[in-house]
């Protein structure tokens, strides 16, 4: 995605600056890019590192004025844990755009990709998963509807059928089993902007329990226990 914004800004900056933090990648386009006439800068960074992208913003600024941002860094399921897409997709994307603030004059223009991931790891919500999924309730307790799930039951969801739960008064630890080969879509159904905030009210509240909840429950219950994990 970030390559594709880079390949269509060709022609209508002065200069283009790469950011990513695989060297050999960020050179590959750089090379690529200037072989079409345009002026290349790239720059190696993290955007998760404040410090660096202070730095960025200092190179930006000593190019000229800041015409226009394409943000597409972000991460999935498959790539990394939850802290670790929070970071990147949500955390990541306002320290950019943060650090890039004071650059920005009439007519400059930013847009961010990143990925869904950061927003359905949610207490409750309305999504749809095109595969079917059983989910294994492994500590804690959910709540559907007038039902309360607790520890060892579980519940099956078909493809593409919406559902939402919230999680108990402990929180609720899940597993999830997918029925698909390799990849799979999900959709966030809630419309409801006050649901939204109130989820993101709610991930705030919870932000320094959860970085401080560096194992799971069972996991740390099993080792307390001298068990095999």
């Amino acid at each position: 995605m970030g390559r594709a914004c880079a390949d269509s800004l060709v022609g209508t900056v002065d200069v283009i600056v790469l950011v990513d933090r695989d060297e050999r990648l960020l050179a590959t386009a750089r090379d690529e890019l200037s072989a079409r006439g345009a002026t290349v800068v790239a720059f190696i960074a993290d955007v998760t590192d404040r410090a660096r992208l202070d730095e960025l913003a200092a190179t930006v600024a000593g190019i000229g004025s800041l015409r226009a941002v394409a943000h597409a860094a972000g991460i999935s399921p498959t790539m990394a844990d939850w802290r670790r897409i929070f970071a990147v997709d949500l955390v990541g994307s306002a320290l950019l755009l943060d650090t890039l603030a004071p650059l920005v004059t009439p007519g400059t223009a930013a847009v961010c990709f990143a990925s869904m991931a950061a927003q359905i790891v949610v207490p409750n919500g309305d999504p749809a998963v095109d595969a079917d999924c059983v989910y294994y309730i492994v500590s804690g307790s959910a709540v559907m509807g007038t039902q309360t799930l607790r520890t060892g039951d579980g519940f099956f969801i078909p493809a593409s059928a919406p559902y939402g739960y919230n999680a108990g008064p402990d929180g609720v630890e899940l597993l999830e089993i997918r029925h698909c080969v390799a990849q799979f879509d999900t959709q966030m159904l809630e419309s409801n902007a006050g649901k939204w905030a109130a989820m993101a009210d709610t991930i705030a509240s919870h932000r320094e329990a959860w970085e401080a909840d560096t194992v799971s429950p069972t996991l740390a219950a099993n080792r307390a226990a001298g068990a095999p994990v």
